[in-house]
């Protein structure tokens, strides 16, 4: 899959998973980031491709406008299997190989989702143009902490999309905690006035009522 990488306006996420592996779970992940990201940066093929329409075309179409790619491991997406029971994994036409073999070419950020209970692959388990999606962070999403883990994913992603949801949130968070230390340095500053000004009132005071502080031995 050869592509003219570019970086867009409208960078978007790509979530890349095997529907006999994820199906369900990309399409409630995919919805949750939508959340966080709006409907027009999220793709998936399912909802993202027209009826009638090239798939192969429409998918390089859409990883040259990603700028992340989310990569779905379940419990069976390292040894699925096609109808003659060969390993997806080695089928060099795979679109799930193809796609993330693209996305590290292109020098995507590329997050691996652990779900159901899977591990990160070991390099040495993974064909060898995706042997780089070996030293990529994973993150672990679960049921029991859906939400949580979500955040936590959108707060990585938000790093590198401009203009969504979650990065106006920590753009807002970061201000209010620039606001927050500009308002203790300035309370800081006025009550050392404060203080110094009393100070100087107080030696005044002593100095009218003729006192005159001990020299220094």
């Amino acid at each position: 899959m050869q592509l003219p990488w570019r970086k867009t306006a409208e960078d978007k996420i790509f979530v890349n998973y095997r529907r006999s592996d994820a199906q369900g779970f990309a399409g409630r992940l995919a919805d949750s980031l939508t959340r966080h990201f709006g409907s027009e940066r999220v793709f998936r093929d399912v909802t993202g491709i027209d009826y009638g329409a090239d798939f192969e075309q429409v998918i390089v179409e859409r990883i040259e406008q990603a700028c992340a790619v989310i990569v779905v491991i379940g419990d069976g997406w390292l040894n699925a299997v096609d109808d003659q029971g060969n390993v997806r994994l080695s089928d060099e036409n795979d679109y799930v190989v193809r796609e993330i073999e693209a996305a590290l070419a292109g020098g995507l950020v590329v997050v691996p989702v652990l779900i159901g209970g899977a591990t990160m692959p070991r390099r040495e388990e993974l064909p060898p143009r995706l042997s780089d999606l070996a030293n990529r962070n994973a993150i672990t999403i679960s049921d029991e902490r859906w939400a949580f883990d979500v955040e936590r994913l959108a707060k990585v992603l938000a790093i590198d999309v401009e203009g969504s949801v979650t990065q106006s949130k920590l753009d807002l968070m970061r201000n209010l905690a620039l606001a927050g230390l500009t308002l203790l340095s300035l309370f800081a500053t006025l009550k050392f006035s404060v203080a110094a000004v009393q100070w100087a009132d107080g030696a005044e005071t002593l100095r009218l009522a003729g006192y005159t502080p001990l020299a220094s031995a």
